[in-house]
């Protein structure tokens, strides 16, 4: 008999804890991509139906068309240097969108539209999917589960076995920083540069704490975390 766990089983886990003890939704990465209930291409990584929907659920006094070119810019690179891109977004997640509409009698009036309602968490969408594959460049990135908030993936997770010696935070780090296992993001190509600029985190999970960084940052900089919502 062995103790060994699989990674289909650690992702499991994971999924549990997140459902269970954070109330995140749970969904497979395939079933996203694949059949009657589609809602994303593989190249792609915002879940856009669902960003729209929460746009329109947070600003119902917003105008549509307001609220349709909040969803556009959320989307949109506003450079090719990865860390610009991650910056800019990270503005709009936390500002808000400004955008400008008209008024009905010829002149603009700016509104500010949100992508997360931070004052009522609840509000919120919270969805947790394993095997969240991206194609990029005929490549495929298949990070273990990535974090939803309103279609948009901010975090991504890189699950490690607490028995295996050799499965440590560093370990993970390489993982994400190694563009050759199909996990990493870091340098980003065309793809990563327009839409994985939204994974703000990553996470390890492995003894003794849940770990996480920033885009951009070196393993030094991993910091402790207490929650994941």
């Amino acid at each position: 008999m062995t103790n060994r766990l699989y990674e289909s089983e650690i992702e499991q886990i994971a999924l549990d804890i997140l459902h269970d003890d954070n109330g995140y939704a749970v969904a497979f990465g395939p079933e996203l991509s694949e059949g009657a209930r589609k809602e994303r291409e593989y190249s792609e990584v915002v879940l856009h139906d669902r960003l729209r929907e929460a746009i329109d659920r947070l600003n119902p006094v917003i105008p549509v068309e307001a609220r349709e070119e909040a969803a556009k810019k959320a989307q949109r690179s506003v450079s090719v240097n990865l860390l610009e891109n991650n910056e800019a977004f990270h503005r709009m997640l936390t500002d808000g969108i400004d955008v400008k509409s008209s008024n009905g009698d010829g002149k603009t009036k700016t509104d500010k539209v949100w992508l997360v309602d931070f004052a009522n968490p609840d509000n919120n969408e919270f969805l947790a999917v394993n095997q969240y594959t991206v194609l990029e460049n005929h490549n495929n990135k298949r990070p273990d589960v990535v974090l939803l908030v309103n279609g948009l993936p901010l975090v991504v997770m890189e699950l490690k076995n607490a028995a295996d010696e050799n499965a440590d935070v560093k370990a993970a780090f390489n993982q994400f920083t190694d563009e050759r296992n199909g996990k990493g993001f870091r340098n980003g190509k065309e793809r990563f540069k327009e839409n994985v600029v939204k994974l703000q985190k990553v996470f390890s999970l492995s003894v003794p704490h849940p770990k996480a960084y920033a885009i951009g940052d070196d393993l030094a900089l991993f910091q402790a975390i207490k929650a994941l919502r």
